[in-house]
């Protein structure tokens, strides 16, 4: 198996899952290689699980040099699977979003997953398995940079799997202690919006879960639906995992019933404004004002 951001939280723990289920060799790639001061408390941990460890120093939004890294994989033990887990954070509200700050995240994630999709389209893989984020799924203020990023990844393994080929995306939600969001979001107030964080075993649980399922994009996640209802967010993806609201009293006036009741002329302004309502709840606008009549 290969791995990109093989040193980083995330892909320590997804490294050492493998080495759990029987990997023999594991190639992990980072941008310092074996200079990593990582790299031996890494490597020991994966060599007592008995497998066979390799550290390059790779940085995989470059395809040159990765091709030159995926090149030196012998024959006698060829690339079976591949794991993307680089990413960085540059974040700001929508308004700094500049070129620069864009193409900072995406050339990690989006750069590297389209090269190792590239280069191994003619290998014989048997695991394809992106990690991408939930903040691609639902969004994160701050973050419309990292939301793009993964959502290509989400979108790239639909296109394997289209094109016939292995592809899992998991988007998961914060690890706690670990990982990105350990070390720049306020897991605290996310806990007290209802988004709890995964601890390590959650988040390995999960990822070998994940891997049992024939579906290219699952998100791994842990929620706290009382906490998120209290919150009340808006959009249409937790109006599906939070409960309906509870329903008129039995015998209480339709939309219909009330329709029937307002003069001709006012029944097609009253529905505009339902839908309008409507939708504007549903794309988490702030009023049905911002949901233009056409």
């Amino acid at each position: 198996g290969g791995r990109s951001g093989g040193l980083g939280a995330v892909g320590r723990r997804i490294a050492r899952l493998l080495a759990e289920h029987g990997v023999p060799r594991l190639l992990l790639t980072s941008r310092q290689g074996p200079e990593d001061p990582r790299s031996g408390e890494v490597t020991d941990e994966l060599t007592a699980l008995g497998a066979r460890v390799d550290i390059a120093a790779c940085d995989v939004a470059d395809e040159a040099a990765l091709a030159a890294v995926l090149a030196r994989v012998g024959d006698e033990a060829p690339l079976r699977g591949v794991v993307h887990c680089a990413g960085v954070l540059a974040d700001g509200v929508l308004a700094e979003t500049t070129p620069e700050r864009l193409a900072e995240v995406l050339r990690p994630k989006a750069d590297g997953a389209a090269h190792l999709h590239r280069l191994t389209a003619d290998l014989d893989l048997g695991l394809f398995l992106l990690v991408s984020s939930a903040a691609g799924v639902v969004g994160t203020p701050g973050q419309a940079n990292y939301a793009a990023a993964n959502a290509f990844l989400d979108q790239l393994a639909h296109h394997r799997r289209a094109c016939g080929l292995p592809a899992h995306s998991l988007s998961y939600g914060a690890w706690a202690g670990e990982g990105l969001a350990a070390e720049h979001a306020d897991l605290e107030r996310m806990a007290r919006l209802g988004h709890r964080a995964l601890t390590p075993e959650q988040g390995a649980a999960l990822t070998a879960l994940a891997l049992r399922h024939d579906t290219g994009h699952l998100v791994a996640w842990s929620l706290d639906l009382p906490r998120l209802r209290a919150a009340a967010p808006a959009g249409a993806l937790w109006r599906s995992l939070l409960p309906a609201r509870p329903a008129a009293p039995a015998g209480g006036p339709t939309l219909a019933d009330r329709l029937s009741r307002l003069p001709g002329t006012e029944r097609a302004a009253r529905v505009l404004a339902l839908v309008r309502e409507e939708a504007a709840q549903a794309l988490g606008l702030r009023s049905a004002d911002a949901v233009r009549p056409d």
